[in-house]
């Protein structure tokens, strides 16, 4: 079993785990800075995290990051009528 810094683990799907995530913190601040950029990070965090979901076959990983998609799709395209 490699340490926690081991390649195996760290980066054993490409790292896609660790930009997906650092795009979904990304997307919460902006949103939560009422910055609408946030949404449009947060669907690329919802892609990145649709394809380590499929890598790994955690389906409901996959469902439930497409449904949050939308919603992201949805904010972003509320708030961009609103200005």
């Amino acid at each position: 079993m490699p340490d926690l810094l081991g390649h195996s683990i760290t980066i054993r799907y490409a790292g896609i785990d660790w930009v997906a995530s650092l795009f979904t913190f990304l997307c919460m601040l902006y949103v939560g800075e009422k910055r609408p950029f946030g949404f449009l990070l947060g669907m690329i965090g919802n892609i990145l995290w649709v394809i380590f979901g499929c890598m790994t076959l955690g389906w409901g990983l996959v469902t439930g990051n497409v449904i949050l998609f939308v919603l992201n799709l949805k904010g972003y395209w509320r708030w961009k009528n609103q200005l």
